[in-house]
């Protein structure tokens, strides 16, 4: 016999209410945040607003690294200047006397 196909919960999304009152509040702090939350009758703490936000910014972490379109070719290219040179931290002193040379 075949088993009934499960049914999302189509419901409060708290991560997302929690990211949309950050972003529509950037000063708000955890605590107001859960208040917020409280007062229209869900159960937030704050300890749970400030992992969701944390999380939030851990993803956010990339900055501008997720701009740069590098292909394949032009990692493998890094990868082979970072054997060449000994390492990654010798090819960030690299990057930056070059970065000092062109300003």
């Amino acid at each position: 016999m075949a088993k009934k196909p499960v049914e999302k919960k189509r419901g409060f999304n708290k991560s997302r209410a929690i990211r949309e009152y950050r972003d529509s509040h950037p000063e708000a702090k955890p605590t107001e945040i859960a208040d917020h939350f409280i007062a229209k009758g869900y159960d937030i703490s704050s300890q749970y607003v400030s992992t969701i936000l944390s999380n939030a910014k851990r993803k956010e972490g990339f900055g501008d690294f997720g701009n740069m379109n590098l292909s394949a070719e032009d990692l493998m290219l890094v990868k082979q200047l970072v054997a060449r040179l000994g390492g990654a931290n010798t090819v960030k002193k690299a990057v930056d006397l070059y970065s000092q040379l062109t300003t």
